[in-house]
C-alpha cells in the first residue's frame, strides 16, 4: 500500500515531550499544531517506497502556504498503520505548485477524538525512529527543487517566490 508523509510542525518537542510523557505519546498542546485537521480529516501525501519520499516532500514545499525553513522535518509511516486507526484513506487533490504531484495527496477521513489519538500517536512514535524520520536541510531542499526543474516538473520562471529564493540558495 505504500507510506504517507506528512510534516512535522514540532519535532522537537514530539521528540523531547517533557516530564510525564513517554516516547510515543503526543502532548495535548500539540494535538492541534501536528494533527491539525479539516472536516475530521487529516492530510498526506503518498510515496510508493522509500525512494519516491524526496517527491512527498517537493510537493509539501510547493504547497501555497508551505513556508521553507530549516529544516523540514517529515514523518514517514506506513499507510496501513494510519488505517489501522479505524479511518481510510481517500486521494484528494493536493494544493501544490507541481501539478504532477498533486495526485500524491491522500486524506484519513472519518477521524474523530479516538481515531485522531491512534494516528497522534503514530505521528509521534515515528518522531523517535530514524526510519520513520526524516530532516531536509535547506540545501537539501534546493537540490530537490533543481532536480525538479531539470526533470521538467516545473519552470523555473513560474515557481512561486519562496522556491525561487530558495533555488537562488545553490548559486
Amino acid at each position: 500500500m505504500g507510506l504517507l508523509v506528512r510534516r512535522y510542525s514540532s519535532l522537537a518537542r514530539l521528540r523531547t515531550p517533557g516530564e510525564g510523557f513517554s516516547e510515543g505519546e503526543m502532548p495535548a498542546a500539540l494535538v492541534p499544531k501536528e494533527c491539525r485537521t479539516s472536516d475530521n480529516s487529516l492530510s498526506f501525501w503518498m510515496a510508493a517506497d522509500r525512494g519516491a519520499v524526496d517527491d512527498a516532500v517537493l510537493a509539501i514545499i510547493g504547497a501555497e502556504q508551505t513556508n521553507v525553513d530549516d529544516p523540514v522535518d517529515v514523518a514517514i509511516v506506513a499507510a496501513e498503520d494510519a488505517e489501522r486507526s479505524g479511518s481510510r484513506l481517500v486521494a484528494t487533490p493536493g494544493r501544490t505548485c507541481f501539478e504532477s504531484l498533486r495526485p500524491l495527496q491522500c486524506d484519513l477521513v472519518n477521524l474523530d477524538s479516538v481515531r485522531i489519538g491512534a494516528v497522534g500517536r503514530l505521528l509521534a512514535t515515528a518522531a523517535c525512529r530514524e526510519e520513520s524520520l526524516r530532516s531536509y536541510t535547506r540545501r537539501e531542499l534546493a537540490r530537490l527543487l533543481k532536480d525538479a526543474v531539470d526533470r521538467g516538473l516545473h519552470h523555473q520562471a513560474q515557481l512561486p517566490t519562496h522556491l525561487k529564493k530558495l533555488l537562488c540558495e545553490l548559486r
